[in-house]
């Protein structure tokens, strides 16, 4: 682990992951990795020839805890921070997480149901968070 100049410890962890972007009315996909993750940002690994606009949804698919246990994925918006040229026809991506959630899924044959279940994550930069709200608003 290591810390970032805003004092947020970042987490070394190299994760599929996939990131959108609007371009006119069109919107782009592309499948990438994270480098790091922090509790307030994103840095990515894609192909240079992407070019993100400054608002960008990802999701990162959290490694599973058991076996057979469903899913998890960390979706959420944000915003480019910065672009970095790494050679090799490869660029670092930057981003700043405005918002997010935890959207786990678990096997139907556990659950009984569709098997979603969802966690919202506070941030720093959410004045909603749940430590801020009132318990009957939770």
């Amino acid at each position: 682990m290591s810390e970032s100049r805003r004092n947020t410890m970042r987490f070394p962890l190299e994760l599929p992951a996939l990131l959108r972007w609007q371009v006119g009315r069109l919107v782009q996909t592309v499948r990438t990795s994270t480098k790091n993750i922090s509790r307030s940002g994103l840095y990515l690994l894609m192909e240079k020839n992407h070019q993100p606009s400054s608002k960008i949804e990802f999701e990162v698919e959290l490694p599973t805890t058991s076996a057979g246990g469903g899913s998890t994925l960390l979706r959420g918006k944000g915003r480019l921070i910065r672009r970095e040229d790494l050679g090799n026809q490869k660029s670092g991506i930057v981003a700043r997480i405005d918002r997010c959630e935890l959207v786990t899924t678990i096997p139907p044959a556990v659950t009984g149901d569709s098997g979603k279940a969802r966690a919202r994550l506070s941030s720093s930069r959410n004045p909603k968070s749940a430590a801020a709200r009132p318990a009957a608003s939770r």
